[in-house]
């Protein structure tokens, strides 16, 4: 990569980036993006800022983002209208925090909680904190709108098996005939009951951790994928799955 330098009161940056190697995007320019930070300006990697169009690669060249439409989706949860639905919520855990300052302690309050429209297939978590915990409750709730997720199921169970990680946690969602019920513990019983799940097998391996089991268990909904996705991706019609 050939760099185009500036001078500048604050240092030196590239006007502009040009590819000398062999490849796709050999000989083309690039102009950094206006109000790059300085990461940007002196080429270093930047990973994408959420909800942005456009990313720097990994040579530290901003260029708009060329991925598929999986890996967009999965990178960036698509936001969901929480005025339009019935969501219910369930607080999952509530952690009394103590913080040590110079003037002695400051209690206060942690909630986890689930919000979900089991009609809709639609779930969220959110954490909240506050010195009372009606008030950490509520600050979980408006968390949990704002980090809604619409769940691929079939008409009683999950499409397939799945299994989902986070940290030192990991969940394992198996489908289950009807009547099976959801077998399940305290923590993923109450994101599957929220998202609308009737019956499914589940396993917590690892970390009993509710914010760990809770973030493996929405990893584990987000692989799901239904019939018409899969066709999609194989190039297939749905009959010949």
């Amino acid at each position: 990569v050939a760099f185009s330098l500036r001078k500048t009161p604050t240092g030196v940056v590239p006007l502009a980036y040009t590819f000398r190697e062999n490849g796709p995007a050999a000989g083309r320019e690039f102009q950094p993006r206006p109000g790059a930070n300085a990461a940007d300006k002196q080429g270093r990697d930047r990973r994408p800022h959420k909800g942005s169009e456009d990313c720097t690669l990994r040579t530290g060249v901003p260029e708009r983002y060329t991925g598929s439409k999986e890996e967009a989706d999965m990178a960036i949860r698509k936001k969901l209208d929480a005025g339009r639905m019935n969501l219910k919520d369930e607080v999952v855990s509530i952690n009394r925090v103590t913080k040590v300052v110079k003037g002695g302690k400051n209690m206060s309050f942690a909630a986890l909680v689930i919000v979900g429209d089991p009609a809709e297939g639609v779930v969220g978590y959110g954490s909240g904190k506050a010195k009372e915990v009606p008030q950490a409750i509520r600050k979980g709730i408006e968390a949990a709108k704002k980090n809604l997720l619409k769940v691929n199921l079939t008409q009683y169970t999950v499409p397939h098996a799945v299994l989902g990680r986070y940290g030192a946690g990991q969940v394992l969602l198996k489908p289950a005939p009807e009547g099976t019920g959801v077998i399940a513990g305290k923590t993923v019983r109450a994101v599957m009951t929220a998202a609308g799940v009737q019956n499914v097998l589940t396993k917590s391996i690892g970390s009993a951790n509710p914010h760990n089991v809770i973030k493996a268990t929405f990893d584990a909904l987000a692989q799901l994928r239904d019939r018409t996705e899969v066709a999609a991706l194989r190039g297939k019609a749905i009959e010949e799955l």
